[in-house]
């Protein structure tokens, strides 16, 4: 009975509460009676459909609130926060918006006419919401922090404009020109932007999540710390890009090209790369695990410390690479090109690295413990201190390698070309299956 007797009053809450969402509910009350709140506290009130012709909301705390359809001709909203506010269909026509902050507001169809004082760039932008139909040109245009969502700016030349912490989710930038644009912290969540040209670009800490950047043009632009899981870039142009620190969970690469492109400390977990250019990249420290590298070069690239834990990178170019000290737990680069490259130190247990071109290589302490090297060349590759038991080396060729000190219990050497091959009293071949078939002893 007693839960019964506050369930009236727990119910009045409730949709206080809800209408309010943080709003004082006195200065509320106050201005549907008097239309006077200057400097009242209204965030996110539910102010939709409301008569407030000629109110008085000077420094009056908007933010988020909804004024959709909301009746403000002749208001005075100076120095008026309205940051998220939606003003969708709101009738502004004579209000006062002198130094109202508007940043990520909605102003589709809001009416404003000669007599509304508001900023120049908050007129382009209700334009832009209402009105825009793509081929515009904006260039060196201020849209900075503007809710510019589901926008169509197709074609439209946007050359060095400021649209930092502006909001494109969902917007069409298809073949736009956004060289040099400023796009720091944007959000373009599912934003098109295909074939766009974003050259030499600053989109640090953007929202690119699922974004579909295939075939654009990013050369030499500026991505650090952005956020570009599931986004698309297929045959996008990442040519010395900046992508330190970048999330590309999941992305999909194929194709793109990504050659001298700083990818140092990125996320590229599970990220498709097959047939990717990285030659010359930088991807020291980078995620890598359960990536696609199939057919991707990455010659003269840096993966020093990378984690590549059961990467596919089947006939991959990896010529000259760095992945000194590189977790390569479970890799498949059979078949892929790996002469020159340096694996010191790298983690490279169950890999398969059949067929593979390791001429060259350094192998130095390097941890192969049951990889599969079949067929694979190792001419003159450095094997010092790598540790290789249990791996399987049938019919390689391991002309003039260098294997002192290295650990190559119970591996497999049936059929391999062991000539001038360097050996020491630290080389252990226990139990080794020797070219001929025979086992060695202990």
């Amino acid at each position: 009975m007693v839960i019964k007797s506050l369930l009236p009053g727990l119910v009045l809450l409730l949709v206080l509460t809800s209408a309010a969402k943080g709003a004082n509910e006195n200065h509320l009350a106050r201005l549907l009676e008097t239309r006077q709140c200057a400097n009242c506290n209204l965030r996110g009130a539910d102010l939709s459909g409301a008569y407030l012709r000629q109110a008085n909301l000077r420094g009056a705390d908007l933010r988020g609130a909804n004024l959709n359809r909301a009746d403000l001709r002749g208001a005075f909203l100076t120095q008026a926060d309205l940051s998220d506010a939606d003003l969708r269909n709101a009738n502004l026509s004579g209000a006062n918006l002198t130094s109202a902050g508007l940043d990520r507001a909605q102003l589709a169809n809001a009416l404003l006419d000669t007599f509304t004082v508001i900023d120049d760039k908050w007129r382009l932008v209700q334009v832009l919401v209402t009105e825009g139909v793509g081929d515009q040109d904006l260039t060196g245009a201020d849209l900075s922090h503007a809710n510019l969502d589901e926008v169509d700016f197709r074609q439209s030349d946007l050359t060095g404009a400021n649209l930092a912490g502006a909001s494109f989710e969902a917007a069409n930038l298809s073949s736009s020109i956004l060289t040099e644009a400023n796009l720091e912290g944007a959000d373009l969540f599912l934003a098109s932007l295909q074939d766009a040209g974003i050259s030499q670009a600053s989109l640090r800490e953007g929202n690119l999540q699922a974004t579909d950047l295939r075939q654009a043009d990013l050369t030499a632009s500026d991505l650090q710390a952005a956020n570009l899981s599931l986004a698309y870039l297929a045959g996008a142009n990442l040519s010395q890009a900046n992508l330190e620190d970048a999330n590309l969970d999941s992305a999909i690469l194929p194709t793109a090209n990504l050659s001298a492109t700083n990818l140092t400390d990125a996320n590229l977990f599970l990220a498709d790369l097959s047939q990717a250019n990285l030659s010359g990249a930088t991807l020291a420290g980078t995620e890598l695990s359960g990536a696609n590298l199939t057919g991707s070069n990455l010659s003269l690239g840096s993966l020093d410390g990378a984690e590549l834990e059961a990467v596919i990178s089947q006939g991959s170019d990896l010529s000259g690479a760095n992945f000194s000290g590189a977790n390569l737990v479970s890799i498949d680069l059979r078949e892929s090109n790996l002469s020159g490259i340096d694996l010191s130190a790298a983690e490279m247990q169950d890999a398969n690295l059949s067929n593979t071109n390791l001429t060259n290589a350094n192998l130095q302490g390097t941890d192969l413990r049951s990889a599969n090297l079949r067929g694979a060349d190792l001419t003159n590759a450095d094997l010092q201190g790598a540790r290789l038991s249990g791996a399987d080396l049938t019919n390689a060729n391991l002309t003039n390698a260098n294997l002192q000190g290295a650990d190559l219990t119970e591996a497999s050497l049936l059929g391999t070309t062991l000539e001038d091959i360097t050996f020491s009293d630290r080389t252990s071949l226990c139990g080794t299956t020797m070219p001929d078939g025979e086992i060695h002893g202990c």
